[in-house]
């Protein structure tokens, strides 16, 4: 499923119908739930936008409607406050039996470096990263972002504990693109597989089912733009570190009126050579 829609949200969260992609075709979720932002909203106290996403969690899993609930969120989100609100809603949902865990398509991303409930501290840092040799000075980008395999297991694992279940179903490498102008296009695929790689090892032991890219700009910018990803370059990192059953099954980027470049814009080159937009022609299914 390649996800696309409107990422952009308020902090305390919202609730509304998301539009996907499943085998080649576009589908829509009953309520799409996106909590938190990387950043803080100035005058509304830490607790109070907790309790504003948990209502929200709340009235959609006791919804009489039978639906399928898309919940995007990721490990940064609110200093992974994003992650636990939906976990202790999603238990106490499932408890309840307002819904049951099949009806919860689950995604969340890793990539860059997050406190735990608040901005990360120098101490933290070294204690949870440096020191147990989950990240090494050099393997950090752009002061912020990482994406190797040790960093990307410890963030699956972690994003584990915070949403309380044993299997993540979608896993997005979070704004990959980060990387691109500080380490060159050569050596950001040679990572990029090496990130599937683990991925695919973390799929093998049922941590997650699928994995992709959740991405801002990359998807959506020209190939000449020093940022650009490739679709194409992407499935063959994915092939090259899962073979041809890969789970590389998904991207997201911004898609509405005001960003319309992944529908609008033909960033993308098909198989064959012909231009091709993000979502018209460069996905899966879709003519690539």
């Amino acid at each position: 499923c390649g996800l696309s829609g409107d990422r952009m949200a308020v902090s305390s969260g919202t609730k509304r119908p998301v539009t996907f992609f499943c085998n080649g075709r576009l589908k829509q979720s009953s309520y799409h739930l996106r909590t938190g932002s990387t950043c803080e909203l100035p005058r509304v106290r830490a607790d109070e936008i907790e309790m504003a996403a948990l209502n929200t969690i709340r009235d959609m899993f006791n919804s009489p409607v039978k639906f399928l609930a898309v919940i995007d969120t990721s490990i940064n989100y609110r200093y992974q406050r994003s992650e636990k609100s939906i976990g202790t809603g999603l238990a106490k949902a499932v408890e309840k039996g307002s819904v049951t865990r099949d009806q919860v398509l689950l995604c969340t991303k890793g990539g860059f470096i997050t406190g735990e409930t608040e901005p990360p501290t120098k101490a933290w840092f070294e204690a949870t990263y440096l020191k147990p040799g989950i990240l090494k000075a050099e393997d950090i980008v752009a002061g912020c972002h990482s994406m190797t395999p040790k960093f990307l297991r410890h963030e699956v694992e972690q994003s584990l504990r915070n949403l309380g279940v044993e299997t993540i179903d979608v896993y997005h490498v979070h704004n990959p693109e980060t990387q691109i102008p500080e380490v060159g296009e050569a050596e950001f695929y040679k990572r990029l597989t090496a990130a599937f790689r683990e991925l695919e090892a973390l799929a093998d032991e049922g941590k997650l089912q699928v994995y992709g890219t959740a991405t801002w700009h990359g998807y959506r910018v020209p190939a000449a733009h020093e940022s650009h990803l490739s679709l194409q370059k992407g499935l063959a990192c994915a092939e090259a570190a899962g073979g041809p059953k890969h789970r590389f099954r998904a991207v997201q980027f911004p898609l509405n009126l005001g960003l319309p470049e992944g529908l609008a814009h033909l960033t993308q080159v098909r198989k064959d050579g012909r231009p091709a937009s993000a979502v018209a022609g460069g996905l899966p299914g879709h003519g690539s």
